[in-house]
């Protein structure tokens, strides 16, 4: 599926990370954000086709308490982002100010209360059900979220896996040094 979807059977596709997403009872929302960019966002305003893809197996049937992973469908093409990275930053302003006003650590969720599932409906922000074993692919560009665990004892456990076409080189989210290397 990954390789049809990179460009098929010549175009490939290397599997650039594996690790597991841990979220503890207690957690808070992250931050909505994107794993990746648009590729040459100041010489090409225009969509490309996809050139990463995250690929999400819950260990453990995923549910609302348990906190699901949320996604802004559409944020991969060039217009949709801009307009979503315009409105985070905006969100991001705001939060930074109610944190450095001495208030806990901030989220969205905090700041915004109800107006926050007014803005995730007019952004169409979709919340994935998944049971244990299946996978969620999305493309890397995607704006998503993982979303606090209300649970008391229970932690969510993700396998994390991310592909790529043979060219690109991870290079926003995980260092160069392996946890194997030696030294």
């Amino acid at each position: 599926v990954i390789k049809s979807m990179l460009g098929g059977e010549d175009g490939g596709a290397t599997l650039v990370y594996a690790g597991l997403i841990f979220s503890f009872p207690g957690s808070t929302d992250q931050p909505w954000h994107m794993d990746g960019e648009a590729l040459f966002p100041e010489q090409l305003r225009t969509d490309l086709p996809p050139y990463a893809f995250n690929v999400f197996i819950p260990l453990e049937d995923v549910t609302d308490e348990l906190g699901p992973t949320e996604f802004i469908p559409g944020t991969h093409t060039y217009d949709r982002a801009e307009y979503i990275n315009e409105e985070l930053a905006q969100w991001t302003m705001i939060e930074s100010r109610w944190t450095a006003a001495g208030n806990e650590k901030a989220s969205m969720r905090m700041v915004l209360g109800s107006e926050e599932d007014q803005w995730m409906s007019k952004n169409s922000a979709i919340s994935p059900i998944l049971r244990q074993g299946e996978a969620l692919i999305y493309d890397y560009r995607v704006c998503h979220r993982g979303t606090r665990n209300l649970s008391a004892t229970k932690t969510r456990t993700m396998l994390y896996l991310m592909y790529a076409r043979p060219w690109f080189k991870e290079h926003l989210n995980f260092g160069k040094k392996s946890l194997f290397d030696e030294s």
